[in-house]
């Protein structure tokens, strides 16, 4: 293939070659960690499948998948009407509403958010927040730091 022929895309291809990492044996975990470190190996370079990765939740009607790296990670979250935040939560979020309307409460000033709005929510007392479902689900992808696992 020529330089002068190749379009960007297929530059970008060319010049993005997956890093071969020698790959360590996993042992001395249990066993729901070394599944979730085969299933990391699996996804190609730079993308996530979020097909790949198990629900989890930790609240009635709230269920996400998580992606870390780093001090980064992104979650695919999918709430349902059942979900009753128990308490305010001030940490920064960003994101966007993927399917279904969400609507945030900020201590009494309600926040509706369509399919295709963008979230952002700075951290702190001051933007306290409670998230709900206002259609029957309603899925969301967020942007979160963290700290590094």
């Amino acid at each position: 293939m020529k330089a002068g022929n190749t379009t960007p895309d297929e530059l970008l291809y060319t010049e993005m070659r997956p890093v071969t990492k020698p790959i360590t044996p996993v042992t001395d975990v249990s066993v729901e960690k070394r599944a979730r470190i085969l299933v990391k190996r699996s996804m190609p370079p730079f993308r996530i499948d979020f097909d790949l990765l198990d629900w989890q939740s930790t609240l009635p009607g709230l269920r996400f998948k998580t992606h870390r790296e780093g001090s980064k990670q992104i979650r695919l979250m999918e709430f349902t009407s059942d979900f009753v935040e128990p308490q305010w939560c001030e940490k920064e979020h960003a994101g966007i509403v993927l399917e279904g309307t969400l609507e945030i409460d900020f201590h009494g000033r309600f926040v509706t958010f369509p399919p295709g709005a963008g979230i952002f929510i700075p951290g702190g007392a001051s933007s306290g927040h409670k998230a709900r479902a206002a259609t029957p689900v309603a899925r969301i992808v967020l942007v979160e730091d963290v700290a590094p696992s």
